[in-house]
């Protein structure tokens, strides 16, 4: 008798468990973005402000054409064979 009532139990908590792991009706779905990325800057309540101002266009252009003297004596005398790209 006791196996038969312990079956019965265990069936019921089964059945149980099963019914409440189910998705329900009632509820709608939601729609979470996946990344941060994805989600409106005005949704954040952020907005960016540079706290430095930007430099200007001819210091850009001045220092990208600019060499570095001992990388390029580096190359000059150590490494003959590569060349020094600028990147």
């Amino acid at each position: 008798m006791s196996l038969r009532n312990s079956l019965k139990i265990f069936i019921i908590a089964v059945f149980l468990i099963t019914a409440g792991c189910q998705k329900t009706d009632f509820q709608s779905p939601t729609v979470a973005p996946s990344a941060m990325r994805d989600v409106p800057a005005l949704r954040l309540n952020y907005r960016y402000e540079a706290d430095v101002p930007a430099p200007p266009e001819t210091a850009k252009n001045a220092s990208a054409e600019e060499r570095n003297a001992a990388v390029q004596t580096d190359f000059d005398q150590n490494r003959t064979q590569e060349l020094l790209d600028k990147t």
